[in-house]
């Protein structure tokens, strides 16, 4: 009677690993398939290469590329350094005031939205007074309001959009950075008003 080999734990250790590195391969067979045909339905927005390669592209707070392939990896396009309307500039720190005044006065703005300039201008106070004033983060603001960081992240953008902030995201685990703006021709009516009051010479 023939008995069966008996496995040394090196090579039970061996053969659960290469069971181990079949299921990984099937699930992400499956995953890919499974993408595959969530693309090929329009439930994803992406497309697939020649090579099999599985490009995803979407657009969040910021217009970012992953790449999917067999090995899991991803790699991002690298986050714009500021999000600001292009028909809007920064205003200077120091005339946070009078960009508050303006852009609160901004038709059509919700309860949040003024809520939102009015943090962010007296971050800019603090900082302009104390050269300190913490940070930002969605969490704070949606706390601060008692609502949910989603409806912050929402009125972040559309204030970018009206051209009354600019965004410099953050990296990591730093919040992102919210600077006064305001749009080209409030500014420059803004510069005409104050070349007027100027005392003559």
């Amino acid at each position: 009677m023939s008995r069966r080999p008996v496995m040394t734990p090196t090579a039970r250790v061996r053969a659960q690993r290469r069971e181990m590195r079949k299921e990984m391969a099937r699930i992400a067979e499956r995953a890919k398939q499974r993408l595959q045909q969530a693309i090929a339905e329009g439930l994803h927005e992406g497309r697939i290469e020649e090579d099999g390669t599985i490009v995803i592209e979407s657009d969040l707070a910021a217009v970012q590329a992953t790449r999917v392939t067999m090995s899991s990896t991803a790699t991002a396009k690298p986050r714009p350094l500021l999000r600001l309307n292009q028909k809007a500039e920064l205003v200077p720190p120091a005339q946070f005031a009078r960009w508050h005044e303006i852009a609160s006065a901004t038709a059509g703005l919700s309860r949040l939205e003024l809520a939102i300039l009015g943090a962010i201008a007296e971050h800019c106070r603090r900082l302009h007074v104390d050269g300190f004033a913490g940070s930002l983060s969605f969490m704070r603001l949606a706390d601060a309001n008692d609502t949910d960081p989603k409806y912050v992240q929402a009125a972040v953008k559309r204030l970018v959009g009206l051209g009354l902030i600019g965004v410099r995201p953050g990296a990591g685990h730093r919040a992102n950075t919210y600077l006064p703006a305001l749009p080209r021709r409030t500014m420059a009516a803004m510069a005409t008003a104050a070349a007027d009051d100027a005392p003559p010479f």
